[in-house]
């Protein structure tokens, strides 16, 4: 049995997080810029309850920050999670590129 507390074991919570269909796509919507829930949501189409948790869990795992505007809360990727370069997220013990 792995310990937890190893790299692989932490890469692999890494790559569950963005496993996820959902939370992939905010990570890719926002790889082009801070957005509003309202906008994040635009092309998901799902509860605000739902959308709520998949933030809340990118935000907790350190993907995201957020920031008051207004009556609405914007979301960006923390620093270091993106090259823009390579259009890739970086999960620490890998990077993830997306397909153009």
């Amino acid at each position: 049995m792995m310990n937890v507390s190893t790299p692989e074991a932490a890469c692999a919570d890494m790559l569950k997080l963005v496993a996820d269909p959902t939370r992939l796509y905010i990570l890719r919507l926002l790889s082009a810029g801070p957005k509003v829930v309202k906008e994040i949501n635009a092309g998901l189409a799902i509860g605000q309850n739902l959308l709520s948790h998949h933030l809340k869990t990118l935000k907790e795992s350190g993907f995201l920050l957020s920031e008051r505007r207004g009556k609405s809360i914007a979301y960006r990727l923390a620093p270091g999670i993106y090259d823009k370069r390579r259009d890739a997220l970086e999960l620490g013990c890998c990077k993830l590129t997306f397909a153009r």
